[in-house]
Parts: structure tokens; sequence; C-alpha cells
């Protein structure tokens, strides 16, 4: 009987006392300062992304433009490899 009539009082602080505290922390101003602190961080992150992006634009580009290169010594060097193979077989033929 004791442990139940414990029980029940200290559900009935833990569920009433969160909301007091909450109550009185909780004002306008308090509740202004976190709406404008959310906004600022919203845009501090969408900055960050913008130049992240401009970053990530550019490293495909120069990505793009090496492997260009490569792809173009690549040629280079198979048409230089079917000269010379060519040149061998006919003196093989």
């Amino acid at each position: 009987m004791k442990t139940t009539i414990l029980l029940i009082i200290t559900l009935l602080t833990v569920s009433i006392a969160p909301n007091c505290v909450a109550g009185t922390i909780s004002d306008d101003n308090n509740k202004e300062a976190s709406k404008n602190s959310s906004k600022s961080i919203e845009k501090e992150r969408y900055k960050k992304y913008k130049e992240d992006q401009k970053y990530l634009k550019l490293a495909k580009k120069q990505y793009w433009a090496s492997q260009s290169k490569q792809v173009k010594k690549t040629i280079k060097q198979t048409e230089k490899r079917n000269k010379q193979n060519a040149k061998t077989n006919q003196v093989y033929y």
C-alpha cells in the first residue's frame, strides 16, 4: 500500500514538474531569441552549402579536364603503338 502511494506521488511529481519548469522558462523573449538564432544558423548553413557547391563544381571541372588530358594521351599512345605494330606486321607478312 505504501509502495503504491509512493509510486503514484513519484509519477505525479515527475509528470507535473517538467511542465512547471518549462512554463516558467519559456517566455516570449526566449522564444523570439531562439527563433532568430535558428534563422541565423540556417542562413550560415545555406552560405556554407553554396560555397561548398561552388568548390565542388570547380573540382569536377578540374577532374574532367584532367581525365580529358589522360584520354587524349592514351589515344596518342594507342595510335603510336598501332603504327609500330603495323610496321612490324609488314615485316612478317
